[in-house]
């Protein structure tokens, strides 16, 4: 009798450390693999069974042979797969990195994908009570590009944040998609082929709903500010209110000071008002000439 497939569920489940961390998957049909074969895992699975399977069919409609070809691709590249995990280490000036890879064997037969996952996932995909993260299969398969569904889970491990925001260094956003040296160099180029792209997906294809700004050091970008469901209208807008209000308080501060610089040269006594204009109704609405009068 032949086994039975492990059907995927519809919620890929994962530990934060592992979806904040930098994954070596290149190919949309790869991260698809990875994620049906993560919706097969119970929640209450205590150790990894000895294979999941699933079948092509349920997340590729065309099955011919162009799209067989294709998954053997995927197969081969989620065999190399490694998430790259790196904290301080109190030893040396650099990272401690830690390397893992996802699956100890993976293969692809008559339409069915076949594969044992590294036990030392255990940590990152089994008994997670806490700093997790879950999101609906389907969702995921929905997204068109490698970029899309990084951000996507990225982001889907912040979205309950308390302040509804969440920055990321533009350096750590570039390591985590693995973006090329040309957008790395550009930052109108991953702005466009990143950004703008996975914020049109995400939020036309997924449950998530989030918006973007960038935070800037001079002219350049040093951070992305990610801000989520109906929070980012409201803490955009005051955001922006307060950037206007300490403009205004600059301005009149500035304004301020030349009109007293001027009031102090005319010892008061002004007859032309031959100052710019918005600097002469400063002077006239603080009264600095009838001040100055006094002290001379």
């Amino acid at each position: 009798m032949p086994k039975q497939l492990t059907l995927p569920g519809l919620i890929v489940k994962k530990n934060n450390e592992l979806i904040r961390t930098r994954i070596n998957i290149e190919s949309v049909d790869s991260s698809r693999v990875l994620a049906n074969l993560i919706a097969c895992i119970k929640f209450d699975e205590t150790d990894f069974k000895n294979t999941y399977k699933v079948a092509i069919k349920d997340f590729i409609s065309d099955t011919g042979g162009k799209a067989y070809t294709q998954i053997k691709k995927a197969c081969r590249e989620l065999s190399r797969a490694t998430a790259e995990i790196e904290e301080p280490d109190p030893d040396s000036p650099f990272p401690y990195l830690r390397l893992y890879t996802f699956f100890s064997s993976i293969s692809c037969r008559n339409g069915i994908i076949e594969a044992r996952f590294n036990w030392e996932m255990t940590p990152f995909l089994l008994e997670l009570k806490k700093c997790f993260t879950q999101y609906n299969l389907l969702d995921y398969l929905s997204l068109p590009s490698v970029y899309s569904q990084r951000i996507f889970e990225i982001l889907k491990s912040w979205e309950k944040i308390e302040q509804g925001y969440v920055d990321i260094e533009l350096s750590e956003l570039h390591r985590l998609l693995n973006c090329p040296n040309s957008q790395k160099n550009n930052f109108k180029e991953f702005r466009r082929y990143v950004l703008e792209k996975a914020h049109k997906d995400i939020n036309e294809k997924t449950d998530l709903s989030f918006d973007w700004e960038p935070i800037k050091n001079g002219r350049a970008v040093e951070s992305i500010r990610f801000l989520f469901n109906g929070k980012q209208a409201a803490i955009a807008e005051k955001s922006k209110q307060d950037k206007k209000a300490e403009r205004k308080r600059q301005l009149d501060t500035q304004r301020f000071i030349k009109a007293v610089n001027c009031a102090k040269e005319k010892k008061g006594i002004c007859h032309n008002q031959d100052n710019i204009r918005i600097i002469c109704r400063m002077c006239l609405e603080k009264r600095l000439c009838d001040e100055m009068k006094k002290k001379y």
